[in-house]
Parts: C-alpha cells; structure tokens; sequence
C-alpha cells in the first residue's frame, strides 16, 4: 500500500505530507511564488490524517477536491 494509506489507517495521526507537500509551500514563501493547489493538498491530506476531515470526505468525489482548487485559485 501506499505510504499515506498507511499513515491514514494506522491512527499515528502522522504523514510524511507535511515534509513533502509542504516543501513546495515553504519554497514558495521563500520565494514569493504563490502555491494555492499544494496548499491546499497539504492542509487537506494533513486533516485528514489527524482526523478532522472524515475518510470518506472526498471517496469517489474527486469534483469536490477540484472545485476546492478552483475556489483557491480566484
């Protein structure tokens, strides 16, 4: 299994997104180049492994991931 489906179901509450993901985010501050959809990935993915957004949030809903990009990016 992949490596985040591991952390979701172990109940660590930890993933290695925040050191991934969030590696283009700290390099786009750094840089002054925005990263809306990283940011987002990052802070979705983070709350769903420590639970705050239930698993089955965005099951089969990819539209509900997009349209959260989309807004990010108006």
């Amino acid at each position: 299994m992949p490596s985040f489906h591991i952390d979701l179901h172990s109940g660590r509450g930890q993933s290695e997104v925040e050191y991934l993901h969030g590696a283009v985010v700290r390099s786009g501050i750094e840089t002054g180049i925005p990263t809306p959809v990283n940011r987002l990935l990052t802070n979705t993915l983070l709350a769903l492994t420590r639970k705050e957004i239930p698993l089955d949030a965005y099951a089969g809903q990819p539209q509900k991931l997009v349209r959260a990009a989309r807004l990010m990016m108006r």
